[in-house]
């Protein structure tokens, strides 16, 4: 056990393959907690091989977790992984470099050149058999047997990428067109039907590409692999509806991805062998968008029965034993380099405070993530920058002053999330829409009503059930009856056709959609919350009584429901004026600019 601050805690970067960079995958890999009911025997040794999630919930760290894995045990097993990134700048691509030389390898896909090929799996299988072909000859050979078969197989895959510019010089039997214009939005060169491709002497005509992939099939059935394992693993693409085409385009490589992927997975599986597998990644939000988008191939029966789900929110345990804090807990272990002696708990106690306002501090934080690690790490990073290098635990102040950033950091992420439905401009609507309306709870006829008559935007208001159940999706909304609250990211269905049930907005967008300011008068909200403060009544206003306290040197004004004054009923309020009585501040009257207060420290006004 050692002496450590508040800053030497490390906090790592949301994203997984940025983390590895920084640190190693080592460390990432040690500090990894695996989500509740995620059953990785079933990637390792079982039939699946989909791991599926939405953004943010640890997909990429769960492949580098089995990379590490697998070369952990047999240090002659081979894991590569292909990483898909967006929109890389040169400074961004470099870095992928340091990784591809340490541990991974990246498939750099410029997907503006594929713009019009509508249907990618001959690529896909193209682009995988080369992964695997490069992967062999890197390993000198270890991976497969060199025989005449492989010889065979590695000579088809190489003649098909002998272009110098590439596997488009494949489609030389693709007409061109002309109109083809700059699109600076898109930064990409794009026409109405297709673009025109160069020819080349090394070319091969597209049906003898189509063609060769098959014998390359063959090939690949009758390969001879050695006793270690070798694992691809392929993590997600994106893809944004900012414009029609490149979406469309988008959907259409990943949908193809995820079938070739299945069927490469079954050629291994005919071979009886064991040892291979290919894992791919992909995004919850962007599957519904493929079913929605693309009909014809239908892709949910592709996944059905070969995927994994990450789900943190199952509410397996509750307060500090809910598994999703453990990933902010290990990190403190290990820094500290505790025992297996010191408990979770006890590292709880020892850092944070025991509340955060009105709310005990777990459940300040869960209730305002999206059961996500991303979301834990966003926290964790915003209040190491905001501590005091000399700080040995968190202070409450803190999380008070984390609020603000926080809550825009995750608004932006849910942006991101909503781009694969959405175009910028309706996402703006749906902001400035929900900003204005200025309601942390509403029923979906409200909301439309507000829409047509205040916002007048007849098109959302015409589409409210889908976007309500977009909203829904990403965690944007819930949904409660007064009593329950139901999320998606908890994997529950919403009833909200059900009479008595509304909508909700997640409490970590209330700062960033304005809902709910952070602090008034200068002080922090959650800092007076749970306070005992003694009040002086002043006077009477229908039910109320009218209060005043002092809080940091300042006068302050106050106001407490009668029934809420003294923890029962009062038969003569009026004997209580002048008295000084101890309450508890709950929240701030926006209106009437004066505090909300109660005679119970944890009164639920905050829902």
């Amino acid at each position: 056990m050692k002496y450590i601050t508040v800053k030497e805690i490390p906090v790592g970067k949301p994203d997984a393959s940025d983390e590895v960079v920084y640190s190693s995958l080592e460390e990432l890999c040690e500090r990894i907690i695996i989500p509740p009911n995620f059953e990785l025997g079933n990637i390792l040794s079982g039939d699946k091989f989909y791991i599926v999630g939405n953004k943010g919930v640890g997909k990429t760290a769960i492949l580098l977790y089995i990379k590490q894995l697998l070369e952990k045990e047999d240090t002659n097993a081979v894991c590569s992984m292909i990483m898909f990134k967006r929109d890389y700048s040169n400074v961004d691509r470099a870095q992928l470099e340091k990784i591809q030389k340490e541990l991974i390898s990246n498939l750099d896909i410029d997907r503006n050149d594929l713009l019009y090929v509508h249907d990618f799996l001959n690529i896909w299988t193209l682009l995988l058999y080369t992964k695997i072909v490069n992967d062999n000859k890197e390993h000198n050979y270890g991976i497969f047997e060199n025989n005449t078969n492989w010889r065979s197989f590695e000579s088809i895959i190489n003649r098909l990428n002998i272009t110098k510019d590439g596997i488009l010089k494949l489609a030389t039997t693709i007409p061109s067109t002309v109109n083809v214009v700059y699109n600076p939005e898109h930064e990409m060169y794009i026409s109405e039907e297709r673009i025109e491709y160069p020819q080349n002497e090394d070319a091969i005509p597209l049906g003898e590409f189509y063609n060769a992939i098959k014998v390359a099939d063959k090939l690949f059935q009758s390969l001879n692999m050695s006793s270690h394992k070798y694992y691809l693993c392929i993590d997600e693409l994106e893809a944004y509806k900012n414009d029609k085409k490149v979406f469309s385009r988008d959907l259409a490589m990943i949908r193809d991805l995820i079938i070739t992927t299945k069927r490469i997975n079954e050629l291994i599986k005919k071979s009886n062998s064991k040892n291979m597998k290919i894992i791919l990644s992909v995004r919850s939000e962007i599957i519904k968008s493929i079913s929605n988008e693309l009909p014809g191939k239908e892709i949910n029966k592709c996944l059905d029965g070969f995927e994994e789900k990450i789900k943190w929110g199952s509410l397996q345990g509750r307060g500090i034993h809910q598994t999703l804090f453990y990933v902010w807990l290990k990190r403190i272990k290990i820094a500290a380099d505790y025992g297996d002696e010191v408990r979770f708990e006890d590292i709880y106690n020892m850092w944070f405070p025991s509340s955060v306002g009105v709310e005990y501090t777990v459940d300040f934080i869960l209730k305002r993530t999206w059961y996500k690690p991303r979301d834990i790490v966003r926290f964790m990073a915003i209040l190491e920058r905001i501590a005091n290098k000399n700080d040995t635990r968190y202070s409450e102040r803190y999380f008070a002053q984390a609020l603000s950033e926080y809550s825009q950091q995750s608004l932006a992420e849910l942006i991101e999330e909503l781009g694969a439905v959405y175009r910028s401009a309706e996402i703006t609507n749906i902001n400035k829409s929900l900003t204005a309306f200025n309601r942390t709870r509403f029923t979906k006829d409200e909301f439309a009503q507000y829409l047509m008559c205040e916002f007048n935007d007849i098109d959302m208001a015409n589409n409210i059930d889908s976007i309500l159940d977009n909203l829904y999706r990403v965690g944007v909304l819930g949904c409660s009856n007064g009593d329950v609250e139901r999320w998606n990211h908890s994997n529950e269905i919403t009833p909200i056709e059900a009479k008595g049930w509304f909508y909700i907005v997640h409490k970590g967008l209330w700062s960033s959609l304005q809902l709910q300011k952070d602090s008034y008068n200068g002080m922090f909200l959650v800092e007076l919350q749970g306070r005992p403060i003694e009040c002086v009544v002043t006077g009477l206003y229908g039910k109320y009584f009218r209060l005043r306290f002092e809080w940091e040197g300042k006068e302050q004004r106050g106001k407490v429901h009668l029934k809420n004054a003294i923890g029962g009923y009062i038969p003569n309020p009026e004997s209580y004026i002048k008295k000084i009585i101890i309450l508890y501040v709950i929240d701030y009257d926006t209106q009437r600019q004066m505090w909300e207060l109660s005679y119970d420290a944890y009164q639920d006004k905050m829902r």
